[in-house]
C-alpha cells in the first residue's frame, strides 16, 4: 500500500516537473549527466538571447525584479507626506533611541577602561572561588554532623558509665546496709 503511494506521488512529480515531454524522454537522455543537460539548457538559452524581444526582456529581469521586492514597493509607492507622517509618529521612539545611543557614548570611556577588558579572567576567578566556597560549605556541614554526633555518642557513654557507677554504688551499699536503702534508679 506505502509503496503504490509512493509511486504515485513519483509520477505525479514527474507530470509536474517534465509535464508532457515525459513521455518524449528517451532512457538515453536519463543516462546523460547533469553536465550534458546544462550545456544544452546554456545553448538553448543563448540562442534565445540572439532573438531581439527576448534580449530586451532578459535585460529588464533585474528591474523587474526590483519592482517584484515588497520593500521595494513599500518606499516606492509611499507619498513624501506618508513618510514624514510615520516619522512623527515614530518620534517619541526616536527620541528614546537617540538619547540611548548618547548614553551609551559617554558611558564608552568608562566601558572601555582596562578593568573591563580583564572582566573575563576576572569572572573566572569568582566562578573558582564560588566552587571552593560551595565545597568548604558542604565539608562544614559534614564536619558539624560527623562533631554532633561524635557529641552525642560521648554523652552516652559519659551517661551510662555514670549510670553504671552509681548501680555499682546502690548495690554495694545494699549489701552493706542489709537491703535497708530503697533502690533509685536515675534512668527517666
Amino acid at each position: 500500500m506505502a509503496l503504490d503511494l509512493i509511486a504515485f506521488r513519483l509520477s505525479q512529480l514527474e507530470n509536474v516537473v517534465l509535464g508532457d515531454r515525459l513521455k518524449e524522454i528517451t532512457p538515453s537522455e536519463l543516462r546523460k549527466s547533469i553536465f550534458d543537460h546544462l550545456v544544452v539548457t546554456h545553448k538553448a538559452v543563448a540562442a534565445a538571447e540572439k532573438r531581439v524581444t527576448i534580449s530586451k526582456m532578459l535585460a529588464r529581469i533585474t528591474e523587474i525584479q526590483k519592482y517584484m521586492d515588497p520593500h521595494f514597493i513599500d518606499v516606492d509607492l509611499m507619498s513624501t507626506r506618508a513618510k514624514t507622517s510615520i516619522i512623527l509618529m515614530e518620534k517619541e521612539k526616536l527620541e528614546k533611541t537617540s538619547s540611548a545611543l548618547e548614553n551609551i557614548r559617554t558611558l564608552a570611556a568608562l566601558l572601555n577602561h582596562p578593568a573591563f577588558s580583564e572582566l573575563s579572567s576576572l569572572r573566572k576567578r569568582l566562578n573558582t572561588l564560588n566552587l571552593k566556597h560551595m565545597e568548604q560549605k558542604e565539608k562544614s556541614a559534614q564536619l558539624i554532623t560527623s562533631s554532633q554526633n561524635l557529641l552525642d555518642t560521648y554523652y552516652n557513654l559519659e551517661f551510662r558509665t555514670v549510670y553504671v557507677s552509681q548501680e555499682i554504688c546502690f548495690q554495694a551499699k545494699d549489701v552493706v546496709c542489709g537491703g535497708c536503702l530503697p533502690f533509685v534508679s536515675l534512668v527517666a
